[in-house]
C-alpha cells in the first residue's frame, strides 16, 4: 500500500471534511488495551506540532473532528506497531470491526439477512462522517453492488480497507457463507475546497 500521509510538515491538515469522535476513541482504547506504551507509543512517532496533541485529547464521541490527518495517524500506528501499513490496517479495522459491529451498529443493522446488511451497512458507516452518500443495487443470487460517492481521495484506501472489512464481518454475522466485498475501481469525481473526490464502486458475493 502506498503512503497515506498528506504532505505537511507537522502532520496536519485542515479540511472542511470531518468524522466523529468515536473513531479517535478507538484508536486510543485499542492501544490503552493492546500496547505496553498504550497512546504514546503513537505520539512518539508524531512530529511535534498539533497532531501530536490531537490524537491525546479527549474526544466526544458524537462531536465532530477534523479527518483527513488519519492517514498520517494510520502510519505512526503502524510503525508504533512494527507492521506493514497494509497489514496493520486490516488488522486495526477487523479489531474495531468485531468491538462495533457486535455492539452498537448491531442495533443499527438489525442483523436480519445477508441482503438487507450489505444494503444498509454502508448507511451505517457513512454516518460517521460529514460526507459521502451511498447507494446499492440488488443484483439477486446473493450479489449486490454498492457505490459510495464523494470521498476524498486521500481517504480512498483506508475507506476501501473499512468498508471490506465491516461489510464482510457484518455479513458472517447475518449467516452468510464466504462473504466478499470487492473495489471494482475509483472514478474521479470532482472537489471540494480543492480536495479532490472519488466514488468508490464495489460487488459484495457471499454463498
Amino acid at each position: 500500500m502506498p503512503s497515506l500521509a498528506p504532505p505537511a510538515p507537522d502532520g496536519w491538515i485542515e479540511s472542511p471534511f470531518r468524522t466523529k469522535g468515536v473513531l479517535y476513541l478507538g484508536t486510543q482504547t485499542f492501544f490503552a488495551e493492546n500496547v505496553t506504551g498504550g497512546l504514546r507509543t503513537v505520539q512518539a512517532e508524531l512530529p511535534e506540532g498539533r497532531l501530536r496533541d490531537f490524537i491525546g485529547q479527549r474526544f466526544l464521541p458524537g462531536s465532530l473532528y477534523e479527518v483527513m490527518v488519519v492517514p498520517t495517524l494510520i502510519e505512526a500506528e503502524a510503525r508504533a506497531l512494527g507492521q506493514p501499513l497494509d497489514r496493520y490496517l486490516t488488522f486495526r479495522t477487523r479489531w474495531q470491526a468485531k468491538r462495533d459491529i457486535g455492539g452498537v451498529y448491531r442495533l443499527l443493522l438489525k442483523l436480519t439477512s445477508p441482503e438487507l446488511v450489505a444494503a444498509r451497512l454502508p448507511k451505517v458507516v457513512v454516518q460517521m462522517f460529514n460526507f459521502a452518500t451511498t447507494t446499492h443495487r440488488d443484483l439477486g443470487d446473493k450479489h449486490v453492488q454498492l457505490e459510495v460517492r464523494g470521498v476524498p481521495q486521500a481517504l480512498a484506501a483506508w475507506l476501501e480497507v473499512g468498508f471490506k472489512v465491516y461489510v464482510e464481518t457484518a455479513l458472517t454475522l447475518a449467516g452468510a457463507r464466504h462473504p466478499e466485498l470487492s473495489l471494482m475501481r475509483q472514478e474521479a469525481s470532482g472537489s471540494r475546497e480543492g480536495f479532490p473526490l472519488v466514488t468508490l464502486q464495489g460487488d459484495v458475493r457471499w454463498s
